[in-house]
């Protein structure tokens, strides 16, 4: 969809699982490397990971966030979702 002079576009699209399909990219950990680089690249020294065990202040808040909105980090198969079709879905046919 586009406005009438072509200034705004919206895109749009439907996946079997409603949100969760569009959602469960927040759930994903920023790799060290890829906030190695905010910082170095960009001056972005709050997202510069420590190790060793230490927790930054984001690191802090993602722990906090994926409290909050429920993330597992073993998801069910089980359920209405996992039923696609009548066939059970498993991790394996998902993998694409």
């Amino acid at each position: 969809l586009t406005t009438e002079d072509g200034n705004v576009m919206v895109l749009a699209g439907s996946g079997f699982g409603g949100g969760s399909a569009i959602n469960w990219g927040c759930c994903i950990e920023t790799p060290d490397e890829v906030r190695r680089e905010w910082a170095d690249a960009h001056g972005l020294e709050h997202f510069r990971p420590v190790g060793g065990g230490v927790q930054t202040e984001f690191d802090a808040s993602m722990v906090s966030i994926k409290e909050r909105i429920g993330v597992i980090e073993s998801p069910s198969w089980d359920g209405v979702n996992g039923d696609t079709m009548g066939k059970k879905t498993t991790p394996t046919m998902i993998q694409h």
